[in-house]
């Protein structure tokens, strides 16, 4: 792994941020969500953070940006009450892949859910994303099932992974 001088901020985006991420995930992802959708929801997530106690919305998008105020990578969840968590998305800008940037923001998101006294996380991966099969199953994620045909645009399996939080 490479590494990269620069420094980087992980933040809680906010609705203006969502043109910034719908780029970064249409620049990743054949299946990319609009910045419509991602408005919608950081805004709803932002109500929600503003009116309940909770420590975390239930739609929640951590963000690590570089010293010139750049989106370089994310990582979304989905953090509903009952205990389990859902890791949706984790995207890294391609000229900043192989600098652990995935896995600096996988490591916060991990210590977010379990402040929150989440006691489970999941999530689904393409069998043949093998840079993402390494990056989860180094961070403690195991194998509990498989999807067939579960991603729409390949027909590629889903593993679902799982770990639990402390």
């Amino acid at each position: 792994m490479q590494t990269d001088r620069m420094p980087y901020s992980i933040f809680m985006l906010k609705e203006k941020d969502a043109p910034a991420l719908a780029a970064l995930e249409a620049e990743c992802f054949s299946t990319a969500w609009d910045k419509e959708r991602y408005a919608a929801l950081l805004r709803a997530a932002e109500k929600s953070a503003c009116a309940a106690s909770a420590p975390l919305p239930a739609f929640c998008v951590f963000g690590l940006r570089d010293a010139r105020g750049g989106l370089e990578a994310y990582i979304s969840l989905g953090l509903p009450t009952g205990g389990e968590a859902e890791i949706y998305n984790i995207a890294v800008r391609k000229a900043r892949r192989g600098l652990g940037l995935g896995r600096r923001l996988l490591r916060h998101a991990l210590e977010q859910c379990a402040l929150a006294n989440f006691c489970r996380i999941f999530l689904e991966v393409r069998t043949g994303n093998a840079a993402a099969l390494a990056l989860y199953t180094g961070a403690g994620f195991q194998e509990c099932g498989r999807r067939k045909r579960y991603y729409a645009d390949t027909g590629e399996d889903a593993l679902v992974l799982t770990r639990a939080l402390p």
